[in-house]
């Protein structure tokens, strides 16, 4: 008999792959070749680093305010001034925080995980002293370009938050918070702030 379709037929290799890994063969040999390269898929890239002094005591509603000289800000969102608008941090020792870029859309759950737990959550007081320093939308390491900026931040109840800042262009820093459990994904490009540090 003669065959003239050689497309469906996958040979010994094939077969092999389909009695290991079953159904998903194609993917879980992917993944195996990956392994054995050493290489590991991220969904980070650090651009660089933003280097804070320590803080005796940092008062959100005298900082995150339209009020601010030194920021100009657009709006607050809902779920941040409820859960921040009036937060108060004591003691915030100097800390250098990492900048990274998400090489492509996550979620939450996904992003936390990467940077682990030692690293991912940073007090309220650091993430508005990067804000200052780029306070009227100069060229920084945050994005100034609609682009989020998220950090990982407990609330007065100790609720970790994604708290996202972004710059209109003409208008100023919007600043809100989304639950961490969203079904929602941030977008490629955008930015996330960490510790730098365990």
């Amino acid at each position: 008999m003669r065959i003239t379709d050689v497309s469906k037929l996958r040979g010994p290799l094939g077969e092999l792959n389909d009695q290991l890994f079953g159904e998903n063969g194609e993917e879980r040999l992917q993944e195996f070749n990956l392994w054995l390269k050493g290489v590991t898929a991220k969904l980070l890239k650090h651009v660089g680093d933003i280097v804070l002094g320590s803080i005796e005591t940092f008062d959100a509603s005298k900082k995150f305010t339209k009020a601010n000289v030194k920021v100009k800000f657009y709006g607050f969102g809902t779920n941040f001034e409820k859960n921040f608008g009036t937060k108060v941090e004591n003691n915030v020792g100097a800390e250098t925080i990492a900048v990274y870029r998400l090489e492509e859309s996550a979620r939450d759950p996904e992003i936390m995980t990467e940077l682990g737990p030692e690293k991912r959550t940073i007090k309220l007081a650091q993430f508005y002293g990067a804000i200052e320093a780029q306070g009227q939308g100069q060229k920084g390491l945050l994005r100034v370009d609609g682009y989020a900026n998220i950090a990982y931040i407990e609330d007065m109840n100790r609720i970790v938050w994604a708290v996202c800042a972004s710059w209109d262009a003409g208008d100023g820093w919007d600043v809100d918070a989304d639950s961490v459990v969203s079904p929602d994904a941030w977008s490629e490009g955008f930015q996330v702030l960490a510790r730098k540090s365990a």
